[in-house]
């Protein structure tokens, strides 16, 4: 390769120009909630989320090395589709270019939870 010759870097599906597109329009940037301990979600907002994945998850494939997932490579079903599948396609994606929270792209105002419910990685 040439002197100033470039190589064009291919991204990874979940980063693909469409797909960003995509979780842009479904899902823009509403505004800053300052207090993490404000950035409840709404069952409705949640079920918002898991129609989005049930619809598109079919165009997803899961990324994880063979080594970790027995479903590596093969398209996402909503029947098996979990968080990893839904950070990797949607959340970290979604959230990349405006650095928020993605409860963020669903309310620019605070929302207090009635229930706090974690996740261990």
């Amino acid at each position: 390769m040439g002197c100033g010759a470039s190589v064009a870097k291919q991204l990874p599906p979940y980063e693909a120009k469409a797909h960003v597109k995509l979780l842009r329009k479904e899902f823009p940037y509403q505004g800053a909630i300052e207090n993490t301990e404000h950035r409840g979600m709404t069952v409705s907002q949640l079920l918002r989320v898991l129609l989005f994945v049930a619809v598109h998850c079919p165009n997803w494939v899961d990324t994880t090395p063979p080594q970790y997932s027995k479903t590596s490579g093969q398209t996402i079903s909503i029947e098996w589709a979990n968080l990893y599948h839904v950070n990797t396609w949607l959340i970290m994606p979604a959230t990349k270019q405006d650095l928020c929270a993605f409860v963020e792209l669903l309310s620019g105002s605070p929302q207090v939870p009635q229930w706090f419910i974690s996740h261990w990685w």
